[in-house]
């Protein structure tokens, strides 16, 4: 017997914290469904609270605000022809982390998560059709909450495909942009596919409405049959099992070629997403950010402009601000401006010799003794003038340090160490190169995701110009030909070796002896074996000692399989001895 049936499932626009208020949203989105035919809809994991509360999840108040939420849900939606099934955390020691309520005309039944840490499989016979005996189909809702990485999307819909072929129809809803933005973005992806074959998805990171949804008619034959619950525990084991591989040489970026751009732009998507909910979510009117004309503050800039389209603010919303000190060179400085210019910014110029030199005298410090002092009186000086503009237009600092200069310690602490919200701390050095490159290649093309106010051409030779631009914090005067003077690679070593020291020991674990080894017959005819054992030296030294910059460092997203954030991802005291890793090299 053949018949079809309508289901749906979504990601509605939610509001952390709030069960009343997400009910509210639920039963919406209910309605609309119901009034259109569906007969089945699902929800994200805790998508009656929100997913991303940390320990508030386990709340005595914020669970009784849920049980009575959910009350209100199955009486407000009494009259729909809709089963509903969303999700909701638990009292701790009741054996599950969540649980999926089901809804049919105001009767609830709470099923417990399923097998798989992450995410909450259930088993539905649903029961659907008109006939007095009624038709039952085996379905399975994944109701998830897992905060995206790039390339997550790819490989999620490829995983739910080749689990359909085995199970049968399935509908996935993750956990949307509005959750959570402190250390990962959720991309609100919704699928549905059947033996095999994808039926319907959403694209993650959507904000066009109050939801994404993934709405289809399916037909099929109902019969009532049963997985087994080994066979089925296997099965959503492998769903985590399929991932991007990625280079050895470059452990985060694909290995194959043809993903490596797209990768890219989900880059740049992820960072758009968070940094945009953070400023509604903060009702913050501007963002703020320091332009250098180097790769990191462009990247940013790329971002925040990016944010401020899905928010649906004009290009000038975005205040940026150039302040050319010591070591400014006419290069990073005209394509600070340019970047400025192209994306329609409110573009400031503000000179800060002057307020160094006061500064200078106020301590009595010599301009002539160039130590760190004279640097990063200049660094603090740009983030307070940042910081105080923010106080006059209610605007956010949008931080530009990355991951790579994270792992090193190559920031001045309580300079630009700081920040109101930082979009690239997830990102290596190579990965914010790649990702404007990417950029810059899809402007010439007219394939750029968030079109810029001024010209796409210009804008991207002055993206190009930036990446051919060397890395410094240019903090110490240019040499007599006005060209930068202070290069950082020269200092602390090559990223790209920093890059791939930092996989092998932090995302891997690997002894120093082995991660050499690895480093000189990947690295050969680049550096020699003296070269990759004195910057693994260094890298190890470095990593160790200037975790007190990281333990204290701004809230921004995970985008790569690593993350240095001290809030759950790399916890590690600031005075731990890294004896045993210098004596292992």
């Amino acid at each position: 017997m053949k018949e079809s049936i309508k289901i749906c499932a979504a990601s509605p626009r939610l509001t952390l914290g709030d069960p009343a208020a997400n009910a509210a949203a639920i039963a919406e989105a209910a309605r609309s469904a119901a009034a259109n035919g569906t007969q089945l809809i699902c929800f994200p994991k805790d998508s009656l609270t929100g997913a991303s509360l940390g320990s508030l999840r386990s709340s005595k108040a914020l669970l009784r605000a849920a049980d009575r939420a959910l009350e209100k849900l199955a009486s407000e939606t009494e009259e729909l022809d809709i089963t509903i099934v969303c999700g909701l955390p638990v009292a701790a020691g009741s054996g599950a982390e969540s649980c999926a309520a089901v809804i049919y005309r105001g009767k609830t039944l709470c099923v417990p998560e399923g097998p798989v840490q992450g995410l909450a499989p259930f088993d539905f016979m649903v029961r659907f059709g008109n006939s007095q005996e009624g038709c039952y189909a085996p379905l399975t809702l994944i109701l998830d909450a897992s905060p995206s990485l790039a390339g997550d999307g790819l490989a999620t819909t490829r995983r739910l495909m080749e689990l359909s072929a085995e199970t049968g129809l399935i509908a996935y809803a993750n956990a949307g942009p509005w959750e959570s933005t402190t250390s990962g973005v959720f991309g609100g992806k919704c699928v549905i596919a059947d033996r095999g074959e994808l039926l319907f998805q959403t694209e993650s990171y959507e904000r066009g409405g109050d939801s994404a949804v993934a709405i289809t008619t399916v037909e099929k034959d109902f019969r009532v049959t049963e997985l087994c619950r080994a066979k089925r525990e296997k099965l959503f084991r492998r769903l985590d099992a399929c991932a991007l591989e990625f280079s050895e040489r470059d452990p985060f970026l694909p290995s194959d070629p043809a993903y490596v751009m797209p990768y890219c732009r989900d880059i740049l998507r992820i960072q758009a997403a968070a940094l945009a909910e953070r400023m509604e979510r903060a009702h913050i009117d501007k963002a703020v950010i320091g332009v250098s004309g180097g790769s990191d503050s462009t990247l940013a800039m790329l971002a925040a402009a990016a944010a401020l389209q899905l928010l649906g603010r004009k290009p000038s919303d975005l205040i940026a601000v150039t302040m050319p000190g010591f070591g400014t060179t006419g290069r990073t400085k005209g394509n600070a401006l340019a970047l400025m210019r192209e994306l329609g910014a409110d573009m400031r110029e503000i000179p800060i010799a002057e307020s160094v030199r006061l500064h200078f005298r106020d301590i009595g410090h010599s301009e002539e003794e160039r130590n760190a002092t004279y640097e990063n009186a200049q660094a603090r000086e740009r983030t307070q003038i940042l910081m105080d503009i923010c106080g006059d237009v209610n605007g956010l600092v949008v931080g530009t340090g990355d991951m790579s200069e994270a792992a090193l310690g190559w920031c001045t602490y309580g300079g630009d160490h700081l920040a109101m919200y930082s979009v690239n701390c997830g990102l290596t050095k190579g990965l914010v190169k790649k990702t404007i490159e990417t950029a810059a290649l899809d402007l010439k093309c007219g394939e750029y995701m968030y079109p810029p106010a001024g010209d796409p051409e210009l804008l991207s030779e002055a993206l190009l110009d930036v990446l051919d631009t060397p890395v410094s914090p240019e903090l110490l005067p240019p040499d007599r030909r006005g060209n930068i003077a202070q290069v950082t690679e020269d200092k602390v070593g090559p990223y790209e070796l920093h890059d791939f020291f930092l996989w092998e020991l932090a995302g891997k674990g690997e002894r120093p002896a082995d991660i050499a080894a690895r480093a000189k017959e990947l690295f050969a005819g680049t550096y020699d074996a003296e070269t990759v054992d004195k910057w693994l030296s260094t890298f190890i030294s470095r990593f160790f000692t200037q975790q007190f910059k990281r333990n204290c460092s701004p809230e921004g997203p995970q985008i790569t399989r690593l993350s240095l954030s001290p809030r759950g991802a790399w916890e590690m005291p600031s005075d731990v001895s890294f004896a045993a890793w210098k004596e292992d090299i």
